[in-house]
């Protein structure tokens, strides 16, 4: 080395590994789905046709159902698309929100009067 050149820079690169706390957290989140099917079977043990299955008995609240249909419409890549979409394109994808407020209203208004008296399981019965 004459002393003008610099040293060679040594970045530390994270271990991609698992540790004990992951391996933990995973089994965890393993342990509670099996328990939370487990604690449903064991809670309705009667004999459960297919349509209380499909429909949940048509006695769901509110809520979950909202909550079931919002998970099935945003999703975890749909969020993290929208930034990338909105940078690539800007903000055009505000009038694809526009339109679904319209499909809101007409489904509402006009499709679902007629559809939720029929008891159907899907649109396509």
């Amino acid at each position: 080395m004459d002393g003008t050149e610099e040293p060679p820079v040594t970045v530390l690169v994270p271990s991609s590994k698992f540790t004990v706390a992951d391996y933990t957290v995973f089994t965890l989140l393993l342990v509670v789905s099996v328990g939370i099917g487990v604690y449903s079977a064991f809670k309705s043990r009667r004999v459960v046709t297919t349509q209380e299955y499909l429909l949940g008995g048509r006695t769901m609240p509110l809520l979950p159902v909202a909550l079931s249909l919002l998970g099935g419409a945003i999703s975890a890549i749909s969020i993290l698309g929208n930034a990338t979409e909105v940078y690539f394109y800007g903000t055009q994808l505000t009038m694809n929100l526009i339109g679904s407020i319209f499909g809101v209203l007409v489904l509402r208004n006009v499709m679902l009067p007629v559809l939720y008296p029929l008891k159907l399981v899907s649109m396509f019965e």
